[in-house]
Formats: structure tokens, C-alpha cells, sequence
């Protein structure tokens, strides 16, 4: 009770700016009469500041929730329960990153199908980096077209790409323009590393 008005001043405090990451975490919790196997955070771009709920399901009412009214620009990964929020919204590129270096240096695929893999992450990587270095510089935007027509070719369809790849490359052919919104918004991340941190704790 006397936590309550901190953590909602917070929660204030993280809405009013300019871009805020949520995410959802494993975590068991007797509540009631059973496990309650969620939690969820909430946390500033600016400020890195956090809150959380704990004792929850995984269902999309949490993310709107916390979020409230905020206008902020949401990053998150590619959970379902945040595709219907209105806000701009960043993918993480980093998720896209990591399922890649993990197909690159499987050891259940050798030859020209390792090969093609390593090649996927390292056009991504390489187009990852494109995208941080645009987001740093004077004028993000200049860069938008050309990293935008880099993550279709990285996205197309290939003979050779095995089950895990394709439905990486159709994630990011779905909703490519979510990976570039940070060149649009000054400050924001393009990944959602932040509430991975504050999950350390």
C-alpha cells in the first residue's frame, strides 16, 4: 500500500516518454489456487526505469494494460500481444539476430546448408548494423529506403532455407517496416534489451 503511489508515478513517468520496451518473462507465482506463470514489465527508453506485474497469464490484456494511454513508441519482440497496440511500434532485431547465430553455428547441418545459413545471419548482421549506424547519425531517415529494400532481399524465399529460417524470414517479410521504426523517431532502440536487464534483477 505504500509502494502504490511510487509505482504508479513511475508508470506515469515511463508513459510520458518517448519510447517505452515491454516484455513478458517466465515466472511461477502461487496465487489462489494455483501457478500463475507470468511476468510482465514496462520499461523507459529514456530512463531504463521498470515496473512489473507479476502472477499473470500471457494474454495481451497485460500489454495494453500497461501501457495505458501512453503515446510512446513501443519496443517489444514479436509476441502476438503486441500487434494490435496503436502505438508506432519497433521489432527487435536483435531476436532476429540471435535465432540466426543459432542456425549458423548448429551442428546439424553441414555443407551448403550450413553455408546458406551462415550467409542469412551475416546479411542480417550486417544489415543490423546498417541500422544502428543510421539511428546514430544526423539523418536516420536517408538511410530508411535502402535498409528497408536490404531486410526484402534478406526475406525472400530461398530453395535452400530450412524450416527455422523460413519462418524467420517470413517474420520479418511480414512486418518489415517494424524493424526500421527507430529510424523514424529520434531515440529509440532497435531492440529490446532494456527489459531483458531489468529481468536480471
Amino acid at each position: 500500500v505504500r509502494m502504490r503511489p511510487e509505482y504508479e508515478r513511475l508508470k506515469v513517468k515511463i508513459r510520458g516518454e518517448p519510447s517505452l520496451h515491454l516484455d513478458e518473462t517466465g515466472w511461477n507465482l502461487v496465487m489462489g489456487d494455483g501457478y500463475k506463470r507470468f511476468a510482465w514489465s514496462m520499461t523507459g527508453g529514456e530512463s531504463a526505469a521498470s515496473v512489473f506485474v507479476l502472477g499473470k497469464t500471457r494474454g495481451k490484456g497485460n500489454a495494453v494494460e500497461l501501457l495505458g494511454d501512453s503515446k510512446a513508441v513501443v519496443v517489444s519482440d514479436d509476441y502476438a500481444a503486441y500487434r494490435n497496440v496503436k502505438n508506432p511500434h519497433q521489432l527487435c532485431c536483435a531476436h532476429i539476430l540471435r535465432k540466426l547465430r543459432d542456425l549458423a553455428t548448429s551442428l546439424e547441418m553441414s555443407g551448403t546448408l550450413h553455408d546458406h545459413c551462415v550467409n542469412a545471419y551475416q546479411t542480417f548482421k550486417e544489415t543490423y548494423a546498417g541500422i544502428e549506424k543510421a539511428r546514430r547519425s544526423a539523418d536516420p531517415q536517408s538511410a530508411y529506403n535502402l535498409l528497408l529494400q536490404k531486410l526484402k532481399l534478406f526475406a525472400t524465399p530461398h530453395s535452400l532455407d530450412p524450416a527455422k529460417l523460413s519462418r524467420v524470414k517470413k517474420q520479418v517479410c511480414a512486418r518489415t517496416e517494424n524493424y526500421l521504426t527507430c529510424l523514424l523517431y529520434p531515440g529509440v532502440a532497435a531492440d529490446n534489451k532494456a527489459p531483458e536487464r531489468s529481468h536480471r534483477h
